[in-house]
């Protein structure tokens, strides 16, 4: 659990004490940030030992963003930040374990099905580490942002709607953006919420803010993340960190 002490005020926590003698360690963490909570769970990710192409992904995805909120504190499991990158380093050359030829991904090593909605989520990845300044293989990332174009354009019809929604605003992040197909994707009134979202995020990054943040407004009057996807891997809390993540990144100040 965790606690805040306010300035000029003392608190007492209660550290359970019933446990079978020498079954475990307690641990006090004492920051000027809340964010220290998510420390554990970043060390945790260090630790996940599992590697399909969601698991891979989503284990170094978050580490991209831990020296952001540990600055240059120690932090049991992320002291070392070499150690840190090297993780992430071998999550993308695990990824490429799972590249088919058409520039997207498979679930596991060796498989020669695509999968469509894990391939733009690991997409996303790849461009973001590139943004925080891990190195991507450059035949890897020119394959990736060409399937991504692909996606848009439905060449594959594994995609659903949203996945292509998906691959704009990755796209846009990636410096490649599809404005036209933005356009047309967040202007589809009969599109789910979060399709809509997605595209008009796309906008913003890709250069017509003004356009994509009036359709953003629009949207989140509402439950942008609600709606009929047909996503292959879907669940409320990933539509939800999704689209709080690319708020973040898109409109920072917004009283969303």
């Amino acid at each position: 659990g965790y606690g805040e002490v306010m300035p000029g005020t003392v608190r007492e926590f209660q550290v359970p004490g019933d446990w079978l003698s020498g079954s475990g360690k307690k641990q006090l963490r004492v920051a000027t940030s809340m964010d220290i909570e998510v420390t554990g769970a970043l060390a945790w990710l260090r630790r996940y030992p599992h590697g399909c192409l969601e698991q891979t992904t989503s284990a170094a995805f978050p580490l991209l963003y831990w020296a952001h909120l540990v600055a240059d504190e120690e932090v049991d499991g992320l002291e070392d930040k070499e150690a840190v990158m090297g993780d992430i380093e071998r999550a993308v050359q695990r990824l490429m374990l799972m590249e088919l030829s058409s520039g997207g991904f498979s679930m596991w090593p060796g498989s020669r099905t695509l999968w469509a909605s894990g391939s733009v989520y690991a997409a996303h990845f790849l461009v973001a580490a590139e943004k925080e300044g891990v190195k991507v293989d450059r035949g890897l990332w020119n394959r990736t942002i060409g399937y991504l174009r692909s996606a848009v354009l439905k060449r594959y019809n594994e995609h659903a709607l949203v996945d292509r929604a998906y691959a704009l605003y990755v796209l846009a992040c990636a410096g490649k953006p599809e404005s036209e197909f933005a356009e047309n994707f967040a202007a589809d009134t009969d599109a789910p919420p979060l399709v809509r979202f997605l595209a008009a995020a796309a906008l913003v990054r890709g250069g017509r803010a003004r356009e994509g943040a009036s359709v953003l407004s629009t949207v989140l009057r509402d439950d942008c993340t609600s709606g009929k996807l047909g996503w292959t891997m879907d669940s409320q809390v990933r539509r939800t960190a999704l689209a709080l993540g690319i708020l973040l990144d898109t409109m920072p100040v917004s009283e969303h």
